[in-house]
This record gives C-alpha cells, structure tokens and sequence, in this order.
C-alpha cells in the first residue's frame, strides 16, 4: 500500500513538475512575442523617422567643402567669418509644417534639422515635423521661448535616440572632445537670416536644475560663470565671447540615455555673429 502511494505521489509530483514547465515555457514564448513585437514597433519608427527627415533634409542642402582657399585664409587672418553655404527652402518648409520656426545646423555633428513650435512642450514630443505619431518627435521650440529667439536664453529639446538621430550625437561630445574645439559652432537659420553661434559649455545635470530658469538681465553673468564651471571640456571657456555683452544664448537639451532617467545632456552656446537675409555670402 504504501509503495502505490509513494508511485502515485511520484506521478503527481512529475505532473506538477511538467505543468509548471509548460506554464514557464508558455511566459517565456510569451515575452519573447512580445520584445519581438516592441522591438518592431520600434525599429518600423526608427526607419519611418528616417525617412521622414531624409525627405526634409532635401530643402535643407549643404554647399559642399571646398577646404582652405586663399579667401577663406584672408576672411580667417582679418578675422572676418564666412558665412556658412547654405540652401534651404523655407517656403516648403513652411508648407510641410506651418509650424515650422527655424533650421537647425550643427557641422561638427552633421545635424540639421527644421524646429517646430507647438503650443506646449509635449505638442511635439512623439509628433513628427510631419505631423505623424513618432516616438522619435521632432526637434521642438521651448514653447514658453519667444518665437523670434529674442530670449536672453533658449531652450531647443530633442530625443536622444539610439541610432544617433534627433539629438542622439550630442552625447558624442561627451566622448570627444576634440569634435566642438575643432568646430565649436552652430547656426540657426530662419528666413530673415542665419545666426551663428559657439559652444561654451556642454555637461550632464537634473532635469529639475535651475538651469532651466528663465534668465534676466540681472543674473545673467552669474548664470554663465555656473555653466561655465560646469562644462565638461573646461578649455570651451576660453572662445573669446565678451559675455559682458549679454549676447543671446542658445541652449540644445536631451535626456542622457538609458539608466540616466531625470537626467539631461545641455548643450549652450552664444551668438557671435548673425547675417541679415540678402547679406553678401
């Protein structure tokens, strides 16, 4: 009698054993399906993104690097600065988004993209420049920023996306140095004219810093000096800005990356020189 209980308690063991396993082969088909099926959702976003901005990328052409030539020494010996060769539809632009407010054009990284202003900061935070649901966004005008850039400071947001898109190859500086001491500037272009603008301090900090104050006349200088002493290349503080000419800054803001949650990469800059539209290149 008790050798049949023992082999019926042995049967029933092996059934529960395998119900189990069943239930955990069951789970983990389950989660595979669904990582599988987030992990296309994603890359069908990462590809329509693509795509998207390619297309845009068309009304914002590049002239093409010609090197040094005996010009460009001269402008650079007078200290005179070229303007950036630069071909960009705004009219089409405007079509494809009328809430289109500037391009963006970053050398040192490659990056150029147009600016939507939307009436909030989550207007365009999984939108497209197109107007699509995207999880890549568009790169968006703080919406309590001026819409003309007149602010003492402005904030541009933008994702930090893995394939290096959007503000995805800020981080890049980070990692290099050497990419904003070789070519520290960016441009903000809108068709009253193009602004230029150079890197004075890059850094790591919480989403809920004070960084993200407005800035006033008065704290101005102060507001600098902390950027300043924050910046992770300390060699950006030496540029030669005159920051006791309160010149307009320009601030590029994404989150960190993965594991950095509440933590954003900033990216600021000052306006050294600015062409009206029809100015001579």
């Amino acid at each position: 009698m008790d050798e049949r209980k023992r082999s019926r308690g042995k049967k029933q063991l092996r059934g529960r054993n395998l119900w189990i396993f069943r239930l955990l082969l069951l789970l983990s088909a389950a989660g595979i399906l669904l990582f599988g099926s987030l992990f296309l959702k994603e890359y069908r976003e990462y590809r329509a993104a693509d795509q998207e901005y390619a297309s845009l990328r068309e009304h914002i052409e590049v002239g093409t690097e010609s090197g040094e030539t005996e010009e460009s020494t001269e402008k650079a010996e007078s200290g005179e600065s070229e303007r950036p060769e630069l071909k960009i539809d705004y009219a089409a632009l405007q079509k494809v988004n009328p809430d289109f407010s500037a391009v963006l054009y970053f050398p040192a990284l490659d990056l150029r993209y147009p600016i939507a202003a939307g009436k909030d900061n989550e207007d365009y935070m999984h939108r497209s420049f197109e107007g699509k649901s995207n999880a890549a966004g568009s790169i968006f005008l703080d919406a309590a920023a001026s819409k003309d850039y007149s602010d003492l400071n402005t904030f541009v947001f933008g994702h930090n996306m893995k394939n290096g898109s959007m503000f995805g190859k800020l981080k890049l500086l980070l990692k290099d140095p050497e990419l904003a001491s070789s070519n520290p500037y960016l441009y903000l272009c809108r068709p009253d004219g193009i602004r230029k603008y150079r890197i004075f301090s890059y850094f790591v900090t919480d989403v809920e810093d004070a960084v993200y104050q407005d800035v006033t006349e008065a704290d101005y200088e102060s507001y600098v000096e902390r950027s300043l002493k924050r910046s992770a290349a300390p060699e950006q503080a030496e540029t030669g800005i005159d920051f006791t000419e309160k010149p307009k800054l320009l601030t590029l803001s994404t989150c960190s990356g993965p594991g950095s949650a509440g933590k954003r990469l900033l990216v600021q800059a000052a306006l050294v020189e600015q062409w009206q539209e029809g100015d001579a290149q």
